[in-house]
């Protein structure tokens, strides 16, 4: 039996290729019980050019979903099940600016089963409040670097501020020693940050225009010759 873990957004309508078959026996789906009154999901299943398509809407934010779909295929009958985390993923910085990195993209770096692993607060989910801290934390550092070289908040975010987020982020989630490949992956966004500060990795994005306000002073010279070369006789 395969198995899929998925995040989705509450509003979100996800469609997951189940993979070859013929035709869709059934589809269940079951919620753990970690929100209260949950919403069931709202299922659609489709067979189109021999794949198996699933698709996934509603569901309450905080829950987590269990799906399973029997396929018939050619070899027999198969399961395959989908572990779903449905979270909000909406978020912004304490003072209101945009996020650099949305929590699906962080989730799909790392792994769902990370995630939940590092902000599980002992039912079994993410912990949204923490999982927003550690992203705000780290995108307050990557701002303190870009912002005597560009104007934030930028037109687009660059893959590099995006990793270098991400690695930041994902290093604060852990409680207790860093694992060796995070602390590095860690170190490293620092150094890629400090060099975009510095000017030593462009971004390719407009640079902030010079906001210099100190005046121009300029003062009278003088002269090589300060006796201005009296008496001299060519």
């Amino acid at each position: 039996m395969s198995v899929i873990r998925r995040l989705k957004s509450p509003q979100e309508t996800l469609v997951e290729d189940l993979g070859p078959a013929l035709s869709v026996i059934s589809v269940n789906s079951e919620a753990r019980g970690l929100v209260s009154g949950s919403a069931p999901l709202d299922l659609d299943d489709a067979v189109t050019a021999g794949r198996a398509s699933l698709s996934i809407g509603g569901g309450s934010d905080g829950e987590l979903y269990l799906i399973t779909a029997l396929l018939g295929t050619v070899g027999g009958d198969r399961d395959t099940q989908i572990e779903l985390a449905v979270l909000d993923g909406s978020w912004t910085m304490p003072g209101g600016g945009a996020p650099m990195l949305s929590i699906e993209a962080f989730v799909d770096r790392f792994g769902l089963e990370e995630i939940i692993l590092l902000t599980d607060a002992g039912d079994g989910r993410i912990d949204r409040k923490m999982l927003i801290g550690a992203l705000a934390d780290a995108q307050a550092q990557a701002e303190a670097y870009l912002a005597d070289r560009y104007t934030l908040p930028l037109p687009s975010v660059p893959q590099l501020v995006e990793m270098a987020i991400a690695d930041i982020a994902h290093a604060r989630l852990y409680r207790r020693e860093l694992p060796k490949n995070v602390e590095d992956a860690q170190k490293i966004a620092m150094r890629n940050l400090e060099a975009i500060g510095n000017g030593k990795i462009k971004l390719g994005i407009a640079m902030a225009p010079s906001t210099s306000s100190d005046p121009v002073l300029i003062a009278p010279g003088r002269p090589v010759y300060p006796d201005r070369l009296k008496g001299y006789v060519r």
